[in-house]
């Protein structure tokens, strides 16, 4: 199975909400996927779903096998996705913690999602472990400069360019051109692009729910099937070795 890892550049250009949706997506397909908040800064993601906030990554184990058995026992389910919160405070996190939860997340036999947020090059060594890693940008000048950037701290601490793809959230459907010149800009390929939908993000965070209709709906579950089609066509030994730019 594989991990995949959401991050951004500068800015918030919504990588607890890409990462919610796309976990849910899909587990559409498959049995579970575990959906993990490994934001250094402090992750939202308990906040959107409600999650018991006496849980979370700052409980786990640095040991990989015994934070593996602790994944289950501070999860939540939602759906068929295992959500387990993230770190209460800054100060919670270490790279260490995060390396262990990643290293023993890629032996937990299913698929996962986890956000890493922003890439800073003091944490893109962390970065190696994820199979597939999705940069969040939003059609904007100073998002996509920020994504630039990080997308360069990543190649720099070593993470092969193949695995490294974007997303772009937000763009504006009377705006195609912001759409394409933002794709453009960036040096990797962009797997899909999520509709501006001010009522699927309300809907989120109101009901703590994640809607089930709507363009953003249907975008993720496209990029799912793109995310599941990638992964595929590169085994993971290939992917890990190959450092051809894209």
């Amino acid at each position: 199975m594989s991990l995949i890892g959401v991050c951004a550049g500068k800015g918030a250009p919504g990588c607890t909400f890409v990462s919610i949706n796309l976990a849910m997506a899909l587990a559409d397909n498959q049995s579970r996927v575990l959906l993990l908040d490994l934001d250094p800064d402090g992750g939202d993601l308990s906040a959107y779903l409600g999650l018991d906030p006496r849980k979370g990554m700052h409980l786990l184990p640095q040991t990989p096998g015994a934070c593996l058995e602790s994944l289950n026992r501070e999860g939540e389910p939602r759906e068929n996705v295992l959500c387990v919160g993230g770190f209460p405070r800054s100060a919670d996190s270490n790279p260490e913690l995060i390396e262990g939860i990643l290293a023993s997340t890629r032996g937990a036999g299913q698929s996962a999602v986890a956000d890493l947020g922003r890439v800073r090059s003091d944490t893109a060594a962390l970065f190696h472990s994820p199979d597939l890693i999705l940069i969040v940008a939003r059609p904007r000048l100073v998002s996509v400069h920020g994504a630039r950037r990080a997308i360069q701290d990543l190649q720099d601490a070593g993470v092969a360019s193949s695995r490294i793809y974007a997303v772009i959230t937000g763009w504006e459907r009377q705006s195609p051109a912001d759409l394409a010149e933002s794709a453009a800009a960036l040096p990797v390929r962009t797997l899909g692009a999520i509709p501006l939908d001010r009522r699927a993000a309300h809907w989120l965070e109101s009901s703590q729910r994640v809607p089930v209709k709507g363009p953003a709906h249907k975008a993720f579950q496209a990029l799912a099937s793109e995310v599941a089609r990638t992964l595929a066509a590169h085994p993971a030994d290939k992917r890990r070795g190959s450092r051809i730019l894209r």
